[in-house]
């Protein structure tokens, strides 16, 4: 997954219950493990904006 489908998939995932996956959090977590460190940033910049939108 690219970094902006992910946040697209949190940011539906959310809409539709408050607490995401357990599948999602660790499919999240090992793509941030292997992610060059720009998007790792990147990632959670975005999802910061959609967190105070909600």
């Amino acid at each position: 997954m690219d970094v902006d489908e992910t946040v697209c998939v949190i940011q539906n995932s959310l809409n539709n219950d408050p607490d995401l996956p357990h599948w999602l959090v660790q499919t999240i977590k090992g793509a941030i493990a292997n992610s060059e460190p720009q998007f790792a940033k990147y990632f959670f910049e975005e999802l910061k904006n959609i967190l105070h939108r909600q």
